[in-house]
């Protein structure tokens, strides 16, 4: 739970200019207090009306486009809106959630390595977290008669295989479509601003120096505060907070809940237990990327068939093929998928299987097909038990099957409101 009024108060009295240039242009969406990813319908022609926009709907994380687009409001699916994208920013993300010292001095190799290349440094920022953004301008040459989009992407992944040697979030530097954090905004996990560093501070590499600038805001309201809050939820809750309830002894018209639209879900890991390998789960936003990686992915890295599923606007590929953790990520950075950044932060990918249970309705998981080719290879035994009705393979021998008959599921809910 935020305090909005502390959010509204911080944003009230920013009075600071931004490096970014060319706002109209930037795509922007919010977070609000109750976990909303919300874009924003109005340009931003300036930080004046930027700032005034946060002041009055207190967001807890604001993030831009790192492309510019002729029609920023309109930013949606790749090729099936109106937004006319023109060129982006070249950026990288570094990130170290053990040692943010560690990711600062990465930081810094990679602005040296900018700087021997020629790119002209437009901003770098601590992130408010657990690691730090650097913003070049565009240093790439376009054929203005070809799809801009399309060359803006790939000569960023050939940027990214020549930078092998760098620890950065490859998939924000290549994705046209990617957002990070607006400066001076606050992160809503350490309530922490992203906090300019200067080209100067950044040469010096004098990271106490550079922490001791970071400004931090307490955006969180305190436990009890907080647990009236969830306790003025939807009543499917309630069994979230018994513990609390009993501990904290609240009076019985305290426990009262009430209603708001909101779902819960099940994933399934890509973790094949009783192993120490995992199976191919990739997260798609379009049909048309899952579409232009399945095969391919398939015959490059011998998946055998490879099964498309759809659930809550995502489509989630997987292969029964258990595989090693570094070839997975290897095929997670040559693919089009949208959970390579998670992959690498938490070591693990999920799969929704559903169903999504509504306060009224009931979203399935649906099944759409397989691309590649069905090949007599190991399987994840747990896998196949639980997708049987979708996956069974033809070639099905006993010796074949690998790990435990189990899978790791993760029980969750999202997008709660709260009265």
């Amino acid at each position: 739970m935020y305090n909005t009024d502390t959010i509204k108060n911080y944003y009230s009295s920013l009075k600071s200019d931004l490096p970014i240039d060319f706002l109209k242009f930037k795509h922007f969406r919010i977070v609000t207090a109750d976990g909303s990813f919300m874009k924003v319908k109005e340009r931003i022609k300036n930080p004046t009306s930027l700032w005034n926009l946060l002041a009055n709907t207190a967001p807890i994380d604001v993030y831009y486009s790192v492309g510019y687009f002729m029609n920023p409001t309109k930013v949606g699916i790749r090729g099936k809106d109106h937004s006319k994208f023109f060129k982006m920013d070249l950026v990288f993300d570094i990130d170290d959630k053990d040692n943010l010292k560690r990711a600062f001095a990465e930081t810094r190799r990679i602005y040296d390595y900018g700087i021997e290349q020629g790119w002209k440094l437009k901003y770098c920022a601590f992130s408010g977290a657990k690691g730090f953004h650097l913003v070049f301008n565009d240093p790439f040459v376009y054929d203005y008669s070809q799809d801009l989009e399309e060359q803006a992407e790939n000569k960023r992944r050939d940027l990214v295989r020549a930078m092998s040697e760098f620890n950065f979030d490859s998939p924000v530097t290549i994705d046209t479509r990617r957002i990070i954090r607006v400066p001076y905004t606050l992160n809503s996990k350490t309530g922490m601003a992203c906090t300019l560093i200067t080209e100067p501070l950044l040469k010096k590499n004098n990271f106490k120096q550079m922490m001791q600038d970071v400004y931090r805001v307490n955006i969180r309201l305190g436990l009890f505060a907080r647990l009236r809050s969830l306790f003025q939820g939807n009543d499917l809750q309630k069994k979230f907070f018994a513990d609390y309830m009993k501990k904290l002894r609240f009076p019985r018209n305290r426990k009262r809940l009430r209603s708001g639209e909101h779902f819960y879900s099940v994933s399934v890991s890509n973790r094949v237990l009783g192993t120490k390998m995992f199976v191919p789960i990739l997260r798609y936003s379009s049909y048309k990327n899952a579409l232009r990686d399945l095969e391919h992915l398939s015959a490059t890295y011998g998946l055998g068939l490879m099964h498309l599923f759809y659930i809550g606007g995502n489509y989630f590929a997987l292969s029964l093929k258990p595989i090693q953790k570094e070839r997975f990520e290897k095929i997670l950075g040559n693919s089009k998928c949208t959970n390579f950044a998670t992959f690498k932060k938490r070591g693990i990918a999920y799969m929704e299987i559903g169903p999504r249970q509504f306060s009224k309705r009931i979203e399935p998981l649906s099944y759409i097909g397989n691309w590649g080719t069905d090949q007599k290879t190991k399987l994840s035994l747990g896998h196949l038990s639980l997708l049987r009705k979708y996956v069974m393979p033809k070639h099905l021998e006993k010796n074949l099957l690998v790990g435990k008959n189990k899978v790791e599921f993760s029980y969750f809910s999202a997008k709660l409101e709260f009265f």
